[in-house]
């Protein structure tokens, strides 16, 4: 943390609970404030700019490897093998056209040294946009980043002010960072138009943000839409390729990347054999000894464990009786930081404990757009409500 700016906190505290964001579920939505802004050093954002590059180039060869060879037994497998946990409805889909999402979500931790590493690229999620553009508001008079709107305006601009945000029943905790962003994007004369599920594909316009899976609308609904997509008729933001998102995409593209390789921590897909604590000792005495267990496809904090927490090996064995919906990589022991922060009632609050902090750093075309820092005693919960929310500032 360098310098300050004290009165971006409050500022920040009073826009928060007027935009609404923490109406009407203050007890499971809100979130502590920073005093101060995170700055960006020099150093780390030509790290950051650097990231984004790495993982950029190195998705979109994959894609494009995936898009362009369906006949090549290799990449036959490496579909089946990446289609792990993906809903049925996509897999298919996702594989159609080389076509990269306009923005990239890569979730990062900071090791004792500062060095910056990538733990997940999470490549069709719109989520924490309109929690950032709000934060962003404030920092109207500060050296800030291109930031979301300005790639989302690029878009609507390009089809007529037709667009659509579609906030699925799962993506309803997020509705008010939805609102959040359409209302700012009307400010400054741009319409999107957010439609809560369930849907009518007819009624939904031929530019969407993206096509989520939808769970409270009649099955041909998706099927419809899905079906513009493959036929060319409708254009999204986000394409649906929720393998993108899996991990084990993150680790297929490492296998291809050198440059990515030295950027992520080390990973690998688990089997039954690690359900023997000989074999996981044999594992540590090789590989060292600090992992975190996850999902291939993540269903939240409940689906992580580390190597040292109470319980592991009932997980890890437990995770062995599915072992391709798992894999485990590398745990980067992340630099422990303080910050003093407002409370939703507007009470300062000095630091008196020592935090984990999660950067999520959005990328359009490989170029650092946003960064929005989230700070937790835990190392594994990012978001909940004693969470930490810092706007950033370069």
């Amino acid at each position: 943390m360098e310098g300050g700016l004290p009165d971006l906190g409050f500022a920040l505290c009073q826009k928060v609970k007027k935009s609404g964001y923490w109406d009407p579920r203050v007890e499971d939505h809100s979130f502590r404030i920073a005093l101060n802004p995170y700055i960006v050093s020099s150093r780390e954002f030509n790290q950051l700019e650097q990231i984004g590059s790495i993982v950029y180039k190195a998705y979109n060869n994959l894609d494009n490897e995936l898009s362009m060879q369906a006949s090549n037994q290799e990449i036959i497998r490496l579909k089946s093998l990446l289609n792990t946990g993906i809903d049925r409805r996509f897999r298919n889909v996702q594989y159609l056209r080389p076509q990269m999402p306009r923005i990239m979500k890569v979730d990062l931790v900071k090791d004792a040294d500062d060095r910056f590493w990538v733990v997940e690229v999470d490549s069709v999620s719109k989520h924490g946009w309109g929690l950032t553009v709000l934060m962003n508001k404030e920092l109207a008079d500060h050296d800030k980043l291109r930031g979301i709107c300005s790639v989302l305006i690029d878009w609507i601009n390009g089809h007529k002010n037709e667009s659509t945000l579609i906030s699925a029943s799962h993506e309803h905790f997020y509705l008010p960072e939805f609102k959040i962003l359409q209302e700012t994007l009307g400010r400054n004369g741009y319409f999107l138009r957010v439609k809560e599920e369930p849907i009518l594909a007819p009624e939904i316009t031929k530019a969407v943000i993206d096509i989520p899976s939808l769970y409270r609308s009649e099955s041909k609904e998706l099927e419809l839409m899905l079906e513009a997509y493959r036929n060319g008729e409708m254009d999204c933001f986000l394409p649906p390729k929720p393998y993108l998102s899996s991990k084990l995409t993150l680790l297929a593209a490492m296998e291809r990347s050198a440059s990515l390789r030295e950027k992520v921590p080390a990973m690998k897909r688990i089997n039954k054999q690690f359900a023997s604590e000989d074999y996981w000792d044999k594992f540590t005495q090789e590989n060292g000894a600090d992992h975190v267990l996850k999902r291939v496809v993540s269903s939240g904090s409940r689906e992580i464990a580390f190597s040292y927490d109470k319980g592991w090996f009932t997980r890890l064995e437990k995770a062995c009786n599915n072992p391709g919906n798992y894999l485990l990589q590398e745990a980067i022991n992340s630099k422990e930081e303080t910050f003093d922060w407002i409370d939703q009632d507007g009470a300062i609050r000095l630091a008196d404990e020592n935090y984990h902090c999660r950067y999520t750093a959005y990328y359009s075309d490989g170029e650092l757009i946003d960064l929005r820092v989230i700070a937790n005693q835990s190392m594994i919960v990012h978001g909940a409500v004693d969470s930490i929310q810092l706007p950033t500032t370069v």
